[in-house]
């Protein structure tokens, strides 16, 4: 997944050095672009797992 690395900190909880950090703080437009395939991956795998491993 192609995701900046001070987008994936953000979404980690982790707090972005003020040399990186833009005006733009939380990065939101990038968080939900980013989000997106990552849980359309985890509904994949979620979909391939057997009953008794799923997570509801």
């Amino acid at each position: 997944m192609d995701v900046l690395f001070h987008v994936a900190k953000t979404m980690l909880g982790h707090k972005i050095h003020t040399g990186v950090q833009s005006h733009n703080y939380e990065y939101l437009d990038e968080q939900r672009k980013a989000y997106a395939p990552w849980a359309s991956l985890v509904s994949n795998v979620n979909a391939t797992t057997p009953e008794y491993y799923q997570i509801d």
